[in-house]
């Protein structure tokens, strides 16, 4: 697992290291080797530690594409991204709690508009797109997604000029995603904002029965605060939990 084997990229590939063989000094290169000038950009374990997903140029010069491999065998990467016209890229990516699955955000189907997918992490599978396509001149934001804990759900945030809502879908498909924000808010609402106290702290909104989303949001950030909502996944108007604020009070970071 992730406590065996350390994870780490370096010219020309992603390697891992068995930190329990003492004698072994080279690392296991599981993207294969790439090409001069390719690159490994992000890469995360899986929750159960089984596989490493990343992206990378590996197969295209200057696409970054989504890719899983076993940490223990050499050149085992398999693409998982369905195919990328000229120019577009997998932007982020995010695994199922149970690790069978990823969630990734891409352009894939129209260059410069971004969209949510999700897709089986061993490969051999099609991407099936989750997000809504009928949002005009909307993006869904690359690093604005959260599964649910039961990995039923999948929580995601949509842009739309100085608007933003999100949304509520299951990982099989677009044709149950909803909007749970009700009206729109402003895109500086804090739908996944994580705490001050770090920067790294891995932040879920979910609440422990994956039936509630906590979030900071204002619907007109000239006249109204940014106060804590809760939003029902079953229910399209979020309920303002705040309560009464004092005069230019805002909820500017919280926790769940």
């Amino acid at each position: 697992g992730a406590s065996r084997y350390l994870l780490y990229s370096a010219p020309p590939g992603l390697y891992t290291h068995d930190t329990q063989n003492s004698t072994a000094r080279n690392g296991i290169n599981i993207s294969g080797t790439l090409a001069a000038g390719r690159s490994i950009d992000r890469f995360a374990w899986s929750p159960d530690s089984s596989r490493v997903a990343y992206t990378s140029t590996q197969d295209t010069a200057g696409q970054y594409e989504l890719y899983s491999a076993l940490p223990d065998v050499a050149a085992s990467s398999v693409k998982l991204n369905g195919l990328l016209s000229t120019n577009a890229r997998v932007k982020q990516f995010y695994w199922s709690p149970d690790s069978s699955r990823l969630a990734y955000v891409a352009d894939q189907d129209t260059v410069g508009v971004t969209e949510a997918y999700t897709v089986a992490a061993f490969g051999g599978g099609t991407s099936v797109k989750v997000s809504l396509d009928n949002l005009t001149n909307s993006n869904v934001d690359p690093d604005k997604l959260s599964w649910s804990p039961d990995g039923q759900h999948i929580a995601y945030e949509v842009k739309n000029g100085d608007q933003t809502g999100l949304y509520v879908t299951t990982p099989d498909g677009n044709s149950s995603a909803r909007d749970v924000t009700g009206a729109s808010f402003t895109v500086n609402s804090r739908f996944f904002y994580r705490p001050y106290i770090n920067e790294y702290y891995t932040y879920s909104p979910w609440s422990s029965d994956n039936r509630y989303l906590i979030f900071s949001g204002s619907t007109d950030i000239s006249t109204l605060p940014p106060l804590l909502y809760r939003a029902d996944i079953t229910l399209a108007q979020p309920m303002d939990i705040t309560g009464s604020m004092v005069t230019n009070g805002s909820v500017n970071s919280f926790d769940f």
